[in-house]
This record gives C-alpha cells, sequence and structure tokens, in this order.
C-alpha cells in the first residue's frame, strides 16, 4: 500500500530472457469497484540499450510523464477486473 493507502500492484521481469521490465498498478476502492488509477512502468532491452522506456501516468488526473517528459494522458480509470496488459496506453508502450 502506498501512504495514501491504495493497493499497489507490482510485477516484473528481472530474470528471464534479454527483455526487462517492472509494472506497478496503482489500485483505488470507489463506488463498490476496484479501479486501476494509475501505471508505472519500466522497461529494458539487454541487448538494445536504445530500447525500451519509463512512464508513470495517473489515470485520474490524466497526468503523468513517458520518458522523463510531462505529458497528458486520455486513459481514464477502468476497472481492475478489465485490466488487461495487452492494451497499455501508448505513452508507455514502448
Amino acid at each position: 500500500m502506498n501512504e495514501k493507502g491504495s493497493l499497489l500492484i507490482k510485477s516484473a521481469n528481472e530474470a528471464i530472457g534479454r527483455s526487462r521490465w517492472s509494472q506497478t498498478l496503482t489500485i483505488v476502492y470507489r463506488n463498490g469497484q476496484f479501479l486501476v488509477a494509475g501505471l508505472t512502468r519500466e522497461a529494458r532491452d539487454k541487448l538494445d540499450p536504445k530500447a525500451g522506456g519509463s512512464c508513470e501516468l495517473n489515470f485520474l488526473n490524466g497526468k503523468g510523464k513517458s520518458g522523463g517528459k510531462a505529458v497528458e494522458s486520455s486513459s481514464r480509470p477502468i476497472k481492475l477486473a478489465d485490466w488487461l496488459d495487452e492494451k497499455l496506453p501508448k505513452e508507455c508502450n514502448f
């Protein structure tokens, strides 16, 4: 949990293959539902130093960072049950 009481779900691949990544979903409970309210993601390729990236998005206010630069995101909170890694926001799809 973070300091605001949100649940943090962390996942990563730091050991297998050339692709390394870590991801944290920030989960809030609103109106009787668990919602994905934020995403922090980092990825890198052990063989290609130019591949990968980082992002941090707040789905509640649409603000964040991608590649260290401020971005506005159209992504909004979604039900945790509907979350799919295959449908990452464009700011975090690298």
